[in-house]
């Protein structure tokens, strides 16, 4: 069985060049600090190939699979939610939506993104 991590930011504001560099700079991150046998590297679904080229407002999408191997799983998950954490702290002002498979995540000022 496989699950994945769901998730996406909208607003009526396209992103500026500012946080297309903070987000670069974090997707980098990610993908460098993610471990070996972890999740897939993070890419956000493109309609246009730029970030902010959805429809009604969508500027990232995207969706990873955490690692299947039951040791890494828990490590994966706290990498992949600190990271969209990360994401949200550049995007403060967008309406995010983050999701395993059905269950939503939480969302604390001081955790970042959480699942109950």
């Amino acid at each position: 069985m496989s699950v994945s991590v769901y998730y996406s930011a909208k607003r009526a504001d396209a992103l500026t060049a500012a946080e297309i560099q903070a987000i670069n700079a974090l997707l980098e991150a990610f993908n460098a600090n993610k471990g070996a046998s972890s999740c897939e590297d993070m890419d956000f679904y493109a309609a246009v190939g730029e970030y902010g080229g959805y429809e009604d407002g969508v500027l990232l999408q995207g969706a990873l699979k955490p690692s299947r191997n039951l040791f890494n799983v828990r490590k994966n998950m706290r990498h992949i939610l600190a990271s969209l954490s990360a994401l949200k702290q550049v995007l403060p002002d967008a309406e995010w939506d983050v999701a395993l498979d059905d269950l939503s995540a939480c969302w604390d000022e001081e955790r970042g993104f959480y699942f109950d």
